[in-house]
């Protein structure tokens, strides 16, 4: 399958982006990309400029709800393991951008797109995935450091920051939403689960960590959580995915 081939492409931990990436779901520009380019020759300053509306964005959603906001994270271009690291230290989101990636991996995402056909570019595949999915929740490990509800690399801390996303982006962009939650239950049907019998899916997941991040495990475990998160009755309100404790008492 195609995480097979983006695994061995990166021969890194298949990103969060993936499932965006390999569906078939994205087949043109991100929302404000195609103008973002017109207007900047820099495909750094282009994708910058996107991702700075796109927080723009989601901090004043987090204002309007009542939020005290912690320090506006800051932005850095880059070529992360996982397309994106949000980076406490510094209060950073670290994005790949795609002059970062390697001319092999550019291709990579090239091919994929002229698989999808219509108005799909590598660059707008990638940006599709990395710049809208990732980046949001990247915002979400941002938001669960803000409020001192984190744990690197456990379940509850990527669930929470799935959580916040989905929410996020039910309200801004409901198709889009919808083709990550698609996307999501089909590479869900078509891999198989890694989880050992008998083994509980967080509790595999906080004690395996450094074993799940590699290879398409990580994108099995991600796609569980998403396939549980739109199951969810009523769908959690943005204001409840920000304010929904990682561990409840």
């Amino acid at each position: 399958m195609r995480s097979d081939f983006v695994a061995a492409l990166r021969q890194r931990a298949v990103p969060l982006c993936g499932a965006l990436l390999l569906s078939g779901l994205v087949v043109g520009p991100a929302r404000g990309a195609a103008s973002a380019a017109a207007a900047a020759p820099d495909p750094e300053a282009a994708a910058l400029a996107q991702l700075t509306q796109l927080r723009a964005a989601f901090l004043k959603r987090i204002d309007a709800e009542g939020y005290k906001l912690c320090p506006v994270p800051q932005i850095e271009l880059g070529d992360p393991p996982s397309f994106g690291h949000f980076v406490a230290e510094r209060n950073s989101v670290v994005v790949a951008a795609w002059t970062h990636l390697a001319p092999e991996e550019r291709k990579g995402f090239e091919a994929m797109a002229q698989s999808m056909g219509g108005e799909a570019t590598g660059r707008s595949v990638f940006e599709n995935g990395t710049n809208r999915w990732v980046f949001v929740h990247e915002l979400g490990h941002w938001w669960q450091a803000c409020r001192h509800q984190t744990r690197p690399h456990s379940y509850a801390a990527e669930n929470g920051a799935d959580r916040i996303a989905l929410a996020f982006w039910r309200e801004r962009d409901p198709r889009y939403a919808v083709g990550i939650v698609h996307g999501y239950r089909a590479l869900l049907t078509s891999m198989p689960s890694p989880l050992p019998e008998g083994e509980g899916v967080s509790t595999y997941y906080d004690a395996n960590f450094a074993k799940v991040s590699q290879g398409n495990a990580y994108t099995w475990f991600q796609a569980t959580m998403i396939a549980a998160l739109a199951e969810e009755q009523p769908a959690p309100s943005l204001h409840r995915a920000l304010s929904q404790p990682l561990y409840p008492q």
